[in-house]
C-alpha cells in the first residue's frame, strides 16, 4: 500500500525509458518485463490490492519471461509447493468422501463399523472406487471387508 501523500505515489504515472544509441528515449513497455506497459506498471504500484486486471498483466509478463527462459510455474519452489498441497489436499477430502460413502453402505445393511473405518483399512486408498463399493455390498462385517479388500486386485 502506498500512502496518498507519499513521495512514492505518482498521481501522473510513470514513464519508462530505454537507451538507445547513447541516449535514453521514452518508451511505451518494460524491457526487462517484457510487454509490461507504464500504464500498467503504474496502476500496479499504486493499488491497495492487485486488481485482476494487475494480476493479468503480471501473469502475461510471466509467461514471457518463462517462454524466453524455459521455465514455467513449477519451477519456482512457493508455487510447486502450493500445487501439491493442494493435490494432497484435494486428494485427503476424496478419501473422505469415500469413506462417508462406504460407512454408509455398510451402517445401512445392519452393520457397525468403527470410526476410522475405512481409512484405517490397508489398500483403502489405493483400490478403485467400484471395486470398494462391490467390497461394501458383498461383505457381512467390517473384518469381511478388509479380508475382501485385501484379496482385491
Amino acid at each position: 500500500d502506498v500512502p496518498e501523500r507519499s513521495p512514492w505515489r505518482r498521481p501522473h504515472g510513470i514513464t519508462i525509458h530505454l537507451r538507445e544509441d547513447n541516449a535514453f528515449a521514452p518508451a511505451p513497455a518494460s524491457r526487462a518485463f517484457p510487454g509490461w506497459r507504464a500504464t500498467e506498471i503504474h496502476t500496479a504500484l499504486n493499488e491497495e490490492r492487485l486488481s485482476e486486471g494487475t494480476v493479468r498483466a503480471l501473469e502475461r509478463v510471466g509467461r514471457v519471461l518463462g517462454e524466453r527462459t524455459g521455465t514455467g510455474p513449477d519451477d519456482d519452489p512457493l508455487i510447486r509447493s502450493l500445487r501439491q498441497q493442494t493435490r494432497a489436499d484435494d486428494r485427503a477430502a476424496e478419501l473422505q468422501r469415500r469413506a462417508a460413502l462406504l460407512r454408509h453402505l455398510l451402517t445401512s445393511r445392519g452393520m457397525k463399523v468403527t470410526a476410522g473405518f475405512p481409512l484405517d483399512q490397508p489398500g483403502f486408498a489405493d483400490a478403485d472406487v467400484e471395486a470398494l463399493a462391490d467390497i461394501a455390498l458383498s461383505c457381512t462385517s467390517q473384518a469381511d471387508f478388509a479380508a475382501l479388500l485385501k484379496q482385491a486386485p
